[in-house]
């Protein structure tokens, strides 16, 4: 996964840590890893199409192709360099960052469901991803491929 650090369309990740807190009300959490990321101030795209329970925002034409775009182009990167099937896209792995020029920028985030390739294949296995937009053949737990990414592509278009 760092072959993807500071390419376009990835959330950055400048470090993890370990660290041990209390909570408010007494509780103690020791051994509690974290990442220190990018900041997204603009939120997740599910945010951003939902801003209240119960409400649709619509997106135009000009901003759904540039989310298509940036999503197609960080998947790429996902297959090509760090040879894995991302297995979750959807709006709320798609981070809303504001760009140099004031424009958003779309940043892939949440590598957890990521599988490794092996031979242009990922194994069966348990289900991951988000019923909805993970593609058929990855949902019943078959082998499958980068496919499976275009297949959620698809749906979030």
């Amino acid at each position: 996964m760092r072959r993807l650090a500071g390419r376009p369309g990835i959330i950055c990740c400048y470090g993890v840590g370990e660290s041990s807190f209390t909570t408010n009300s007494g509780v103690c959490y020791e051994g509690v890893y974290g990442l220190l990321l990018e900041l997204a101030e603009l939120g997740d795209l599910q945010q951003q199409l939902t801003p209240a329970p119960g409400e649709f925002v619509a997106m135009d034409s000009k901003h759904a192709w540039r989310v298509m775009v940036a999503a197609a182009r960080a998947l790429h990167l996902v297959h090509s360099l760090a040879e894995c099937v991302y297995e979750d896209l959807k709006p709320s792995n798609i981070c809303c960052t504001k760009g140099k020029a004031g424009e958003i920028e779309y940043k892939l985030i949440d590598f957890s469901s990521c599988i490794p390739l092996h031979d242009g294949r990922a194994p069966a296995r348990d289900v991951g991803g988000t019923r909805g937009f993970i593609a058929p053949e990855a949902a019943a737990g078959q082998e499958h491929s980068v496919t499976a990414d275009t297949w959620s592509l698809a749906v979030l278009s």
